[in-house]
């Protein structure tokens, strides 16, 4: 039972994994790690070619010519198979996992061929924003290069539900990336995505089929597979996902939070926009250095560096992409260097290039002693920060958009600036969050990562404060608010920090600050009122004690006055006593008789 759920649902993804695993490799192909995923070592020898045939389509580059290179290397690894199988004595089921293959390259061969050139056309453009989307080679790449899997490989000896367990986070990233491609190969060349995602997804038709139909396997399978890897075993998900629908509805339905971890589905409302294809490739260099002002002339010298530097958005080996960047960067220096009178001018290169120049020359041995710490993490920090940035589908946005096109043909620039709206905050997202991931992982790679990237933003931020208010405000006006950050040394300094701000969060970053910075004001406000209360009730007591005192003050007064009006009556009286007493022979001569008080009154 255990190695029918093998042969009905894992060995086309172990096959994947396998493929990736083998990308970056120094030996392409390792047989433990075949032998791991459960191809047999019967027939193993038989595969080494088509495997490095598929690890090129992963690139997304030249799919078209690289899947003509496949269908080739398909037939001899299937001659190779059955011969194999007939001395080994064992049936394995390369024939049902290589359907697809089998179905483009001889079946609907025909039915396919009106179809290649639209499809060579917008295929690779297609792969990569989908894969910008859905982290799907990314997301290969990490779980081949985990410590685990790799110990697998060593070890050898059967591991296949071990590996299973690996794949719970790259099923949403393959579901999301099915679905995606289905979509939009539909909507660039109908019906090609029907077509071509159909061939793919008929092994796990197959599959789902049996499990249907024997209802104790179902169980069994349901059990051991991880939940995210469940739409691969449903007819319903295999229909969504060739539908397009597999992302939009994943968002919403039966699935659990853990699926949707690793990836960021498309949303239905979400715009796919075309990379440009490898041939259009210099044509769009062209446009985007004619958009920008800098003179068509430069293109011999910019446009390698740029192609260059267009792999390291692919966020896989990023290392040896970025050393192979700096070798570029040297061409293009003496190229600059040699054309200056004609064309461009070194100063305005130098501080464009200004952050090339300190990771590739100036601080090329700092940057050096970082690479075994971030050669194991940054491409899927990179992969990582991009899904939560969007940076690389904003940049498609700009490369594809209509406004750019028209741009070369006006000497109005503040088209392309107005452009750069969206790409302002996501870069500026991107490279803070890259700072951060960095530094926790490689301290302070990230930090040094980030003052280098943002290097040429520094300089002319320094050149316009040099050039004075007028200048810089100038500078200002004419681009879009969210670029504000990139000609100012306080957000540029914090973006280098790795600081979150809203001004360059991704949306759900920014609703995120947005209500922790509510909730501040409240607690704030809420601090204030008690404050407030507080000192109002000292107030009240202290009120209240000054009339307690001018009471008691008022009642000792009226005591007191009370006790001096009994005295002054006391003496009063005595006096009149003695008086009366005195006078006790009244009538004598020489007497002065005095009236009594009532008639003192009276008179």
């Amino acid at each position: 039972s255990l190695d029918l759920f093998h042969r009905v649902m894992m060995r086309p993804l172990l096959f994947l994994l396998v493929v990736s695993s083998s990308i970056s490799a120094e030996n392409p192909i390792d047989m433990g790690s075949l032998f791991s995923a459960g191809l047999s070592p019967c027939t193993s020898p038989c595969l080494s070619d088509l495997i490095h045939a598929t690890r090129e389509l992963l690139y997304f580059k030249d799919t078209v010519t690289h899947f003509h290179s496949l269908c080739s290397t398909y037939e001899n690894a299937s001659l190779c198979v059955a011969e194999a199988e007939v001395s080994c004595g064992k049936t394995s089921s390369f024939a049902l996992n290589a359907h697809p293959v089998t179905t483009m390259c001889n079946r609907k061969s025909d039915t396919l061929a009106p179809l290649i050139p639209c499809v060579e056309k917008n295929v690779d453009g297609l792969l990569n924003v989908c894969d910008s989307s859905c982290l799907f080679t990314s997301s290969l790449s990490e779980v081949s290069r985990r410590e685990s899997v790799q110990r697998m490989a060593e070890n050898g000896g059967d591991n296949r539900l071990a590996l299973v367990t690996e794949l719970a986070s790259l099923c949403p990233s393959a579901s999301c990336m099915v679905s995606c491609l289905s979509k939009s190969l539909n909507a660039a060349c109908p019906p090609s995505g029907d077509d071509i995602i159909g061939a793919l997804l008929r092994p796990f038709h197959v599959y789902a089929e049996m499990l249907e139909s024997d209802e104790e396997m179902k169980n069994i399978v349901f059990k051991i597979a991880p939940p995210t890897c469940y739409p691969f075993l449903l007819e319903d998900g295999l229909e969504k996902m060739q539908a397009g629908d597999y992302a939009k509805n994943s968002k919403t339905e039966e699935t659990s939070d853990e699926m949707l971890s690793g990836h960021r589905s498309i949303d239905e409302d979400e715009e796919l926009h075309d990379l440009p294809s490898a041939e259009e490739t210099h044509q769009s260099i062209s446009t985007l250095l004619s958009a920008s002002g800098i003179p068509q002339c430069s293109s011999s010298c910019l446009s390698d560096l740029l192609i260059a530097a267009g792999k390291i958005f692919n966020f896989n080996n990023t290392i040896d992409n970025f050393e192979q960047l700096c070798s570029t960067y040297d061409n293009a220096s003496v190229c600059v260097a040699t054309q200056e009178i004609q064309c461009i001018h070194e100063a305005s290169f130098s501080v464009g290039v200004s952050g090339l120049e300190e990771i590739c020359k100036t601080k090329q041995e700092q940057f050096s002693r970082h690479i075994p710490c971030l050669r194991p993490h940054i491409d899927s920090l990179l992969s990582s920060c991009d899904s939560s940035c969007s940076l690389t589908s904003s940049v498609s946005s700009l490369v594809s958009s209509d406004s750019l096109e028209q741009t070369p043909n006006t000497d109005d620039r503040a088209t392309l600036y107005q452009e750069l709206a969206p790409v302002c905050p996501a870069m500026g997202c991107m490279v803070s969050c890259l700072a951060r991931s960095l530094n926790r992982e490689c301290s302070p790679a990230g930090t040094e990562i980030a003052e280098a990237l943002l290097r040429p933003f520094v300089k002319a931020s320094e050149l316009l404060i040099d050039m004075g208010p007028e200048s810089f405000n100038a500078i200002r006006s004419v681009l879009p608010s969210p670029c504000h950050i990139f000609v100012s040394l306080t957000d540029l300094a914090d973006i280098m920090s790795g600081v979150e701000s809203r001004r360059w969060a991704s949306r759900s970053e920014a609703a995120a600050l947005a209500d922790q910075e509510r909730k501040g004001r409240e607690l704030e406000e809420v601090i204030v009122l008690g404050a407030m209360q507080e000192t109002q009730a000292h107030e009240t007591l202290a009120d209240q004690a000054v009339l307690h005192d001018l009471e008691m003050q008022q009642v000792q007064q009226a005591e007191e006055d009370h006790q001096q009006q009994s005295q002054d009556d006391h003496e009063e009286h005595q006096e009149e006593d003695h008086d009366e007493m005195s006078g006790a022979n009244w009538g004598r001569p020489g007497q002065v008789i005095r009236p009594n008080r009532m008639e003192m009154f009276e008179v």
